[in-house]
């Protein structure tokens, strides 16, 4: 009992048919997924790529990522919308239920114009239901559309209405067949007879044989019909007929009332069912069984887009989407809870069989009946892989605790023949992680927990690695080249087992020594799948990675796979295609997950076999087809879908012009891709600005601050053939230039600017004359201030002064004050050769003119002149003869008429940047000797060149020279004398 435990522990459980047969994935939009109702009737896509729907509550326009909802507010006749269609110039019509008719312009809805006419008609007639069985929109604006019982009738663009049908032709159900495989019906008007079908093509016209069996037909809202090839396809309620110029009429029944009918690309006829789902014909002669899709569903149409993608709406359950046919899945049965697919392998018999987690092994035969079986439920077993080995015709299975082996139905224990030299040591197969043929010697290769251990091709163990070298890293995966090399991932990175020896490949590169997960061996090429650093591709002398970055789908790779043009990595995220000839340069990288029809984006395992592609995931295992797998040429339809102005939406249109000021722009595009659902490269340019493309995923472009001027915005997307559109989107604006470089504002400012330049001309022209006039007066000014020192009045007191002395024989003082004069006149002739002169220069003059007058006047008054400290006086300069005449002012002025001793002082003092001069007198100050009239014209002209002389000198200086006149009171409020105050600015004073 105890051996049977060991050894044959792996029981058959269940032998029965529980996966039911492979089903195409798709998607399924309801309400809630964005659509506003599950009761959808109809799908077009526009010319732009959007899919609209139709539903009981509005319409629907799909990008592929976002549903936009309209309803009655946006413009619907009616919420509830039976019909869409496209009219010849590209605009999508809308049937409501009342009977009206509106459409999308590319902007917005719109009521048709003649709806009032249509309602009136339609209410004249007397129907309760307003629902067209079709209607189409002609070339010349006009409608025709059929009504219940009524027959087809025509709406002109000036809203007359009328029937198309005549008397004679009553008893007769039309088909006339319109372009893109279209039917307009012209449904009879009499209800008491059967109908007969009658077809209209063109000039010809063809009476069908097949009596129609109900007359209430024309009363179901259920009668359907496609052309296509001469043959036309015809249904109501449960029949379906097949009318064929060359194979006569056939009848085909259906146990479900049809509701739709399309042919597709490849020539496949879809018939959609009340409550029955859709069913598909391979081919159009219908002699093959059909499949059946959606069962239960109740189909009301089915559409075809662009990227030959499958669209179903349905009446009771939203809208089901097919990326592909091409990709299946297996539906595991809800009872078992075991979908996570842990590896894959097939045999010899064509048996496809999968490890599954909870220690499940699933067997599917070509027919799809499945066997299942439970490994050693009492240890808990964990399958971690399986392998077929051909030579005995058995299933290999790794587990987590041992070794088993599948063989005629029965599971049994692989024995462990390996004897360690050390017979404590125990032996066995203990925490399999995976295993590999070599396909020279026949012997299977195990990588373990603790290093790799071998397996014969009669079943025995010769080589434990952990026993025989040492080597006991945790292998997590092992491959075998065509040349016998054993390369080993492990959690510290590659190893290669050559020639009886290890050899960790870490030295070449430092991503070798990170975490290996998948190893597949490709001619002189090893492929890595890591747990987090991509793909690695190692050859004789390179190593290459790949990652998100890159275009992979996710930065772990649990597994590869590899045909002969593909190499496939399966990630955390999706299944990488990798094209093998573009491996080392810039390949083409596509990405396929739930949104193309993976059960889960979570791959654990994948397998090929017969241009299949078996890809286990954590929800199940998915089934592709090598040949779905080549990227189809179509490129998808891009549009412009939003243009931001500094922020603020504006409306796209041709001739777009932007105000300088408003010149920061966005611009938001979209490829429009279902299968791709967003994951799209774009590329754009702004021709005007910069000729180069820019790549990358996002859906918008800024463009701050653009210079004025035209340009044209260019966008196109990559599609799946690595091929971008030949046609980009295009838009054109004009940024528009600011007023300063418009003409007008041009000629306005030459204008002013020649203005200017001539008041510039003429101003300058002043000036220079101004400052010729203003030398001259301060030569001429210069002058009289000469003249005023050397007045003929004070040359005639001066001698006066010397004749008296001579007459009273005072030859001393005569010889003194006639030695003074003398230098006195001297100094005068000197400093009038200058504009400035010194301070000491000054003072001597000062000096000299002062000791002159007061011999003149004896005992009259006393003076003094002063330079304080905080400055050079010897350096100092201030304009020459400003002092002089207020001296010569003060004493005639103030002392002559002043009955005490007159005191005057001169104060030469520097204060912050500039010079002051202060003259002070005590004599009878300035308002008593205005009353006296002690005014002197020749003093007076003095002061007034003075002041003259300032005013030139200050024509051209930002600070000014300025005089100061402060009349000195004493403590009775009585005139105590004068202080005048000079103030020289810098620019008299030169730096030290």
């Amino acid at each position: 009992m105890q051996f049977y435990r060991q050894h044959l522990t792996l029981i058959l459980l269940l032998i029965f048919n529980f996966v039911s047969a492979q089903e195409p994935v798709y998607r399924h939009f309801t309400n809630q997924n964005g659509l506003p109702s599950s009761e959808v009737y109809d799908v077009i896509q526009s010319e732009e790529g959007y899919l609209w729907f139709a539903t009981n509550f509005g319409v629907v326009r799909f990008d592929g990522l976002n549903f936009r909802v309209f309803d009655k507010q946006d413009g619907l006749p009616e919420n509830t919308i039976f019909n869409v269609q496209k009219d010849p110039s590209g605009r999508i019509w809308f049937n409501a239920f009342n009977g009206k008719l509106a459409y999308w312009d590319g902007k917005q809805i719109h009521p048709y114009k003649n709806n009032r006419q249509l309602s009136e008609y339609i209410n004249s007639t007397g129907l309760t239901t307003t629902i067209f069985i079709s209607y189409d929109i002609q070339r010349d604006g006009s409608i025709l559309f059929d009504l219940y019982g009524k027959g087809l009738h025509r709406v002109k663009e000036d809203g007359s209405i009328s029937p198309e049908k005549k008397e004679n032709d009553a008893c007769f159900f039309d088909l006339k067949l319109i372009e893109n495989g279209r039917v307009l019906f012209n449904s009879p008007t009499n209800n008491t007879l059967l109908p007969r079908l009658r077809i209209l093509n063109g000039d010809s016209t063809t009476i069908v044989q097949h009596q129609l069996c109900e007359s209430s037909l024309i009363n179901s809202m259920l009668i359907r019909s496609i052309h296509y090839q001469n043959t036309v396809y015809f249904s109501y309620n449960h029949q379906l007929i097949q009318i064929s110029s060359t194979a006569g009429e056939k009848v085909y029944p259906f146990d479900y009332r049809i509701s739709a009918l399309k042919i597709d690309n490849q020539g496949r006829l879809w018939v959609g069912t009340i409550n029955g789902g859709v069913f598909m014909f391979d081919d159009l002669t219908l002699k093959s069984k059909p499949v059946n899709y959606l069962k239960g569903n109740s189909i009301s149409n089915i559409y075809f887009d662009h990227e030959d993608g499958i669209w179903i709406s349905s009446t009771n359950n939203g809208v089901f989407y097919y990326p592909t046919l091409n990709i299946t899945k297996f539906n595991m049965d809800s009872k078992l809870n075991a979908n996570r697919i842990i590896d894959i392998e097939s045999d010899s018999e064509g048996h496809i069989w999968l490890g599954l987690e909870h220690g499940y092994l699933l067997s599917v035969d070509p027919d799809q009946s499945t066997q299942l079986y439970q490994i050693d439920q009492q240890k808990e077993a964990v399958i971690s892989f399986i392998k077929w080995d051909d030579i005995q015709k058995r299933l290999l299975i790794g587990t987590n605790i041992d070794l088993y082996y599948l063989k005629n139905g029965t599971i049994k224990s692989h024995p462990n023949t390996y004897k360690t030299h050390d017979k404590n040591q125990m032996s066995g197969f203990s925490a399999i992680m995976d295993i590999a043929l070599n396909k020279i010697t026949g012997d299977f290769w195990l990588g373990k927990y603790t290093g790799i251990s071998n397996l014969t091709r009669n079943g025995d163990v010769t080589f434990m690695s952990r026993y025989e070298t040492g080597f006991d890293e945790r292998v997590e995966t092992i491959e075998i080249d065509d040349r016998g090399t054993i390369w080993l991932g492990s959690l510290h990175g590659l190893w290669q087992y050559k020639n009886n020896s290890f050899y960790h490949l870490d030295s070449l590169n430092q991503l070798l020594g990170e975490r290996i997960t998948a190893i597949k061996a490709m001619n002189d090429t090893i492929l890595l799948g890591t747990r987090g650093n991509g793909l690695l591709v190692l050859t004789k002398d390179s190593l290459y990675q790949y990652t998100t970055a890159n275009g992979l789908s996710g930065n772990s790779v649990n597994s590869l796979a590899i045909s002969p043009g593909l190499i496939f990595a399966g990630t955390n995220q999706g299944v990488s295609t990798i094209e093998r000839k573009a491996l080392v340069s810039k390949p083409m990288i596509q990405v396929i997950t739930v949104t193309n029809g993976l059960t889960s984006n979570e791959v654990t395992s994948m397998y090929l076999k017969n241009n299949k592609v078996y890809v286990g995931t954590s929800e199940g295992l998915n089934i592709f087809n090598l040949a779905s797998l080549v990227p189809p040429k179509i490129h998808f339809p891009l549009v412009i879908t939003n243009m931001s102005v500094k922020g603020t939406s504006v409306e796209i249109q041709d001739s777009l012009e932007i105000e300088f000021e408003d010149n920061a722009i966005e611009i938001d595009y979209f490829a429009i891709s279902f299968r791709n659902k967003g994951k799209i490269t774009y590329r754009h340019r702004l021709i005007g600005l910069n000729d180069a493309w820019i790549e990358n995923k996002l859906t918008s472009a800024q463009f701050p601050y653009l210079p004025p001027g035209k340009y044209v915005f260019e966008v196109s997307a990559l599609n799946l053939s690595g091929d971008w559109n030949p046609k980009p989107t295009r838009l054109s604006f004009v940024v528009l230039k600011p007023y300063w470089q418009t003409w007008w504002f041009i000629s306005f400012m030459i204008i002013l600017i020649g203005s200017i330049l001539w008041a510039s001309y003429i101003l300058r022209l002043r000036a220079i004359r101004r400052k010729n006039k203003m030398l001259q007066d301060i030569y001429k000014y210069q002058q009289e201030a000469l003249i005023g020192q050397m007045n003929p009045h004070f040359l005639f007191n001066a001698l006066n002064t010397v004749q008296r002395y001579i007459l009273e024989n005072d030859m001393i003082a005569s010889s003194r004050y006639l030695s003074k004069f003398a230098g006195l006149m001297r100094k005068t002739l000197e400093n009038s050769q200058n504009k400035v002169i010194s301070i000491h220069n000054e003072m001597e003059a000062l000096n000299l003119y002062l000791e002159v007058e007061a011999a003149r006047f004896k005992n009259k008054f006393g003076y003094e002149v002063i330079a304080e400290p905080g400055f050079n006086p010897f350096t100092t300069v201030i304009p020459v003869f400003i002092i002089q005449p207020l001296v010569e002012n003060a004493i005639w002025h103030g002392f002559m008429t002043s009955k005490r001793y007159g005191k005057l002082k001169i104060l030469f003092v520097r204060e912050n940047d500039g010079l002051l001069c202060r003259v002070i007198d005590n004599g009878i100050g300035r308002e008593e000797a205005a009353k006296l009239g002690n005014n002197d014209d020749n003093q007076s002209l003095g002061i007034s060149i003075i002041q003259k002389r300032l005013n030139l000198l200050n024509l051209n200086e930002k600070k000014k020279a300025y005089i100061h006149y402060i009349d000195l009171k004493d403590e009775n409020g009585k005139a105590a004398g004068t202080k005048v105050v000079v103030s020289f600015p810098q620019f008299f004073i030169p730096a030290k």
